[in-house]
Parts: C-alpha cells; structure tokens; sequence
C-alpha cells in the first residue's frame, strides 16, 4: 500500500504514470498499431479502460488484458455458491452515494447477484467486449493464449447510454518493469483478502502485483483515464 501526504502521493502519481505511459508506447510500437474498438459505450471512451498490454515472454512478446464482466460474474456465483453469499461487496469503505441500491456498501454478494437491470446491462458489455476480442484477434493475429481476462464490473448506463467501472479498474493500471501497481478494487473479503485481488494475482502469476487505495480518485475523476 502506498500512503504518503498528498504531495508525495501526488508526485508518485506522476511518476508511475509516465513510467506506464512510455511502456505503453513501446509495446504499441512493437504491436506497430491497435485496431478501432468499441468503445462508444464507456463513459470516457478511452480504449485503456477495458484492454492493456503487458511484455510476456511468450510467441508475440506481449499479452492482452481483456476487462471482463463475465469473469466479475463466474467469481461472485462461486463465491455464493461456498456460502458467502453475505459477504459485503466494498468492505472498508464508509460512503458510496447512500442514495444509490447499486453501489450501496450494504451490498452483498447475494444482493447484487439478485439484481436483474445490473447483470443484463453487464451482458451487454460483456458482448460488447466479445465484439471487440473478435477484433484484437482478427488484426493482430492473436490467440485465445495471448489473452487474459480480468475481472470488471460497469454501471448502468446514464441516460446517453455510458457507463462507467463498478469499482476500480484493474485492467488499466500502472507498469514498472515486472510489477503492477494496481488501484485496490476492494469488493468482498474471503479469508481475508479480496477475492477480485486475488483474482487479478492468478491471472498475473509471473508478476509482481502490487495494490495501493486510491478508489475515491478512480471511481469519481477517472485519473487513470
């Protein structure tokens, strides 16, 4: 966890985002150019919230995080199916919007499991992002292998049809040589870590993942973005 005052935190920033930001450029000069992909239902549309690319020694030198809504989905029905179906979805965090069911920290796994409108607008992105995989590997020649899925969850969408992460965002995070400093994305805690933690640790097993809290920053202002 990185804690400091503001301006260290501020300076830390700075500085992980540039790093990424040149690593980034790299691997996209060695991929020589991304395809289009669709991004018009996002909030920002910035492509860097729902894919990344990572070196990896394999056959191309890179691997492809994919965001993942379908893999947030599978994790919560696993875990309410090992009886943890009351296990508090942000646990740690004080506010988030009261007035809103949806991102209540009240919210359990069972409950937003439960809630219909939430999963069929995360189907639609998932289909949304199987539109786009079917691009990345259509363009850049790439196997099911080269690609990673991470879990995220979006919102709603606001009444111009966008939508914006659930928590964190951990497929856009920051890159140092082989350590990723990633927004700790909270969510429930089993046997005291966080599940969607733990879940981005597997999926990354050659790399040092790293978490620090900064969801206020991420959730309101999309810094990352």
């Amino acid at each position: 966890m990185l804690t400091s005052n503001n301006t260290d935190v501020n300076q830390q920033k700075l500085l992980m985002y540039t790093l990424c930001s040149n690593r980034i450029y790299q691997l996209t000069r060695q991929v020589q150019s991304l395809p289009d992909l669709y991004t018009d239902w996002l909030a920002t549309g910035d492509t860097s919230e729902i894919i990344s690319l990572l070196s990896a020694d394999n056959d191309i030198g890179f691997q492809v995080l994919i965001a993942s809504p379908l893999n947030a989905n599978i994790i919560l029905k696993r875990l309410a199916d090992r009886g943890f179906a009351d296990a508090t979805m942000f646990e740690g965090l004080t506010a988030i919007e009261p007035s809103s069911v949806e991102k209540s920290t009240k919210t359990t796994v069972g409950k937003l499991l439960e809630d219909i409108a939430f999963w069929d607008a995360n189907r639609q992105y998932q289909a949304y992002m199987d539109h786009n995989i079917q691009v990345l590997r259509q363009a850049l020649g790439l196997k099911r292998s080269h690609l990673v899925n991470i879990p995220a969850l979006f919102h709603l969408p606001s009444t111009e049809g966008r939508t914006s992460p659930y928590f964190p965002n951990m497929v856009n995070h920051y890159v140092m040589e082989d350590t990723s400093l990633v927004i700790r994305p909270k969510g429930p805690i089993i046997n005291g870590r966080y599940a969607f933690e733990a879940a981005l640790e597997h999926a990354l097993p050659n790399r040092n993942v790293r978490f620090f809290d900064d969801w206020n920053a991420d959730i309101s202002n999309n810094l990352l973005n």
